[in-house]
């Protein structure tokens, strides 16, 4: 049996989210289908997420152009050449292709997981339009949250026969084994610690100065600590905010791991700061991980979580969020019902089986 050709397109290739979730949904699809990956800006750092077992290759030509209309030039040229079975385009930076593939070349899926920085607060008119145009065609649209999906209806008017939730599901049990064993690096952190912690990208829109800012209000709780897994631009800015809040010495600046679910097990606490997320697969793993989770109120997190939880999901204040985190430190017992509640709900719900069924029948059925 020949493979099936699916072509991906990226506007980054470094990790994140949806290069995780790729990798992941690659390998369970098994070794009849080969995946062409294209970058737009030529990063690829997230090849180190494929396994072996994965069939792939790098679309070599170049895509970071000097305008739309030659980007969408390009991508039709290499649609009309390579002819894939399914064109998968991620985000509004790939959107280019969406419109090279509105005459159909080929069966098309758009899975949108969010938006840049400069749409946190609302969607910029243009980008709506266009989506609109180039979407409501033949494409089929799948997002990862209800927030998403409403917008899909609402603002973009796309056929409801078109737009598909598909929620991210996670290895639960990965996050589980991990938080039954004692961590290999402990950071200097001690049983006698209480640990306030976040994964994320250190980007602005992830806005980690805003719990370091909560967690300086609470810097006078003996042994307490704030982990933070992840790295980026915002390393040496924060860094720096650390010292100017005099919270440096209990502020523990991990790095990049791939590997969360060691990081979840050394925290009490999740914390999320962000400016905007839909679906953020840091609290699905802090789920997982049976943690109570404290967060602004961004995408569907609210409803992510278990209802006794979700009083602490609150509205992007940093008076609401240290209220938040003040109750969770001072009541151990809540702090572990909440995070066996977070576990059953993201044990029942967010399964990497249940995501990976669904992007089996929708693939099969577009090609």
């Amino acid at each position: 049996m020949s493979q099936r050709r699916l072509l991906h397109v990226f506007s980054t290739f470094k990790v994140g989210g949806p290069q995780r979730r790729f990798a992941q949904i690659c390998e369970n699809l098994g070794p009849n289908d080969h995946h062409t990956i294209a970058s737009m800006d030529g990063r690829w750092e997230a090849l180190e997420l494929l396994s072996h077992n994965v069939s792939y290759d790098q679309l070599e030509e170049p895509l970071h152009l000097t305008s739309g209309l030659s980007t969408l030039r390009a991508a039709r040229d290499i649609l009309s050449k390579q002819k894939p079975d399914l064109l998968v385009t991620y985000n509004w930076g790939a959107i280019e292709w969406a419109a090279a593939n509105l005459i159909a070349i080929c069966p098309h899926v758009h899975i949108e997981d969010g938006f840049r920085p400069d749409e946190v607060e609302g969607r910029l008119w243009r980008r709506n339009m266009f989506r609109k145009l180039v979407l409501r065609g033949h494409s089929r649209v799948v997002v990862i949250s209800e927030t998403l999906n409403r917008i899909a209806l609402n603002e973009w008017k796309l056929p409801a026969e078109r737009v598909q939730f598909i929620p991210n599901g996670i290895d639960v049990s990965k996050y589980e084994a991990a938080c039954s064993r004692q961590p290999p690096l402990n950071y200097g952190i001690t049983e006698n610690d209480t640990v306030i912690g976040t994964v994320a990208a250190l980007r602005p829109e992830k806005d980690i100065s805003s719990l370091m800012r909560v967690f300086s209000q609470l810097k006078h709780i003996e042994n307490l600590k704030l982990l933070i897994c992840g790295d980026g631009p915002e390393m040496a800015t924060l860094e720096s905010l650390a010292s100017d809040l005099e919270v440096e010495q209990n502020v523990i600046f991990m790095g990049y791991s791939d590997r969360p679910e060691d990081a979840l097990a050394l925290m009490d606490i999740f914390a999320l700061s962000s400016r905007t997320e839909q679906m953020p697969l840091s609290i699905l793993e802090a789920m997982a991980a049976r943690l109570p989770i404290a967060s602004y109120a961004v995408g569907d997190v609210a409803d992510m979580v278990a209802k006794d939880n979700a009083s602490f999901i609150v509205p992007r204040d940093e008076e609401h969020l240290l209220s938040a985190l003040r109750t969770l430190i001072t009541d151990t017992r809540l702090r572990q019902h909440l995070g066996a509640s977070n576990f059953k709900r993201v044990s029942t719900t967010y399964t990497q089986e249940k995501m990976y069924d669904a992007y089996r029948e929708l693939f099969n059925s577009h090609t």
